[in-house]
């Protein structure tokens, strides 16, 4: 788990990965309440990034290619 605190932005990022679980967030998400923070949470998977990211870019480009007259 890797969290960073973006005072700016008054949000806590939480990253986690494929393999853990999200128990225990409850704590963290108490402490980012009483600051006034937003907690975000980001799951990464077992998949290719790369892959994934290139079948989304197809397909958007479909779904733009079928929208356009």
């Amino acid at each position: 788990m890797e969290i960073t605190v973006r005072e700016e932005r008054s949000i806590v990022e939480i990253w986690l990965r494929g393999h853990e679980e999200g128990a225990g967030l409850g704590e963290l998400y108490a402490w980012c309440r009483e600051r006034g923070y937003l907690a975000v949470v980001y799951r990464s998977g077992a998949e290719d990034l790369a892959d994934l990211t290139a079948g989304l870019l197809v397909h958007n480009r479909q779904a733009l290619a079928v929208r356009e007259p």
